[in-house]
């Protein structure tokens, strides 16, 4: 909203109208507020038990939980930042000062909680990815996955989502007891907003449905168990693939439930970008937009809850932890067993 004393302060020629009180946070009702507060805790304790489990327990060190590992932890962070960007009350910085500078570029200007965000985007895109070439595309994973490249996608994705939205911080600076957003150009800010959505939304979900399109493909064409001509090893060998086929069709299915979710989450962040980009009016501090906000916290405690009612192997590791009960260790005692499991369940 236009604050004319700040544009006559601070100049508004050179500065955007949109500019909000330096100590300000987003005004919202008191139950919307309670509502974040809730997710904000159910997402801090969900990813770190999913985090905890997943580093606790052998069986579950694949590719495939590298991947989830790295979400839950980029989630858990995301919603820390969330807390203190749109939830910790107001505090005084002096003006002019260090302080002030950092929390307008860092904070105020939401960069820190919207590249984490975009951080989690395309880490799903790369979850999505590592499954399709581990199904469809079996010994190109095979000959191409191991846990230095994974490490590297992993580089990738912080270097491209800080890199790419530093830019929010060249444009937010503090003046006086204020933020304000320097925005001269409608057009190019518009342009910006649609990079940010499609990195952030569209092509996310892009590539987990061409992704996903294609697993199930492979999967309903995979030979069955039950279509395997006898042999001498017939039994044996028609439980080992009923097993391993199961489980690859468990963790796809957990996926493609987490993909839905992610859909429904950021649909409402979507829409909003694309009308301001189509040229409709709209206000940033308003609820529908703390509703799109909240839509997205909820995409990151959601995720915790679909491993543990649909991810068969995460569900048992969770017992294991937290039961102390080494007999629902997901693949028992054997450490022979756990490391030739996992190209098994990834590939």
């Amino acid at each position: 909203m236009v604050d004319s004393d700040i544009n006559d302060t601070i100049g508004s020629d050179e500065y955007s109208s949109y500019s909000a009180g330096f100590f300000g946070w987003r005004e919202s009702t008191l139950g919307l507020t309670i509502v974040h507060y809730i997710f904000a805790i159910l997402g801090i304790g969900g990813n770190f038990i999913v985090c905890l489990v997943i580093l606790r327990i052998k069986k579950l060190h694949t590719l495939t939980n590298y991947f989830l590992l790295h979400q839950s932890a980029i989630d858990l962070l995301a919603t820390v930042v969330f807390i203190v960007t749109f939830l910790v009350p107001e505090y005084h910085i002096e003006s002019y000062s260090v302080h002030s500078t950092l929390y307008c570029k860092l904070i105020w200007s939401e960069y820190l909680y919207w590249a984490l965000m975009l951080l989690s985007s395309l880490n799903l895109s790369a979850l999505s990815l590592e499954r399709y070439f581990g199904i469809v595309h079996p010994i190109k994973h095979h000959n191409n996955f191991n846990i230095q490249k994974i490490k590297l996608i992993f580089v990738i994705e912080w270097l491209f989502s800080f890199i790419y939205l530093s830019y929010w911080t060249v444009l937010c600076d503090s003046r006086g007891e204020y933020c304000v957003i320097s925005s001269k150009n409608e057009f190019w800010s518009k342009v910006g907003t649609f990079f940010d959505s499609f990195f952030l939304n569209i092509m996310p979900l892009g590539i987990m449905l061409f992704s996903y399109i294609k697993i199930f493909g492979a999967l309903k064409n995979r030979v069955k168990p039950e279509e395997i001509k006898s042999s001498s090893q017939d039994k044996d060998n028609k439980k080992t693939i009923n097993h391993w086929d199961r489980a690859k069709r468990n963790v796809v299915r957990t996926l493609c439930i987490v993909f839905v979710s992610f859909a429904i989450c950021w649909f409402p962040s979507t829409v909003y970008d694309l009308l301001y980009v189509f040229g409709v009016p709209l206000n940033y501090d308003d609820t529908f937009y703390l509703i799109a906000v909240l839509f997205a916290l909820f995409n990151m405690c959601v995720n915790p809850v679909i491993y543990t009612l649909q991810y068969e192997q995460f569900r048992k590791g969770l017992k294991q932890v937290f039961l102390c009960n080494k007999s629902n260790q997901p693949g028992g005692n054997s450490t022979v067993a756990t490391t030739s499991s996992q190209h098994n369940i990834d590939g």
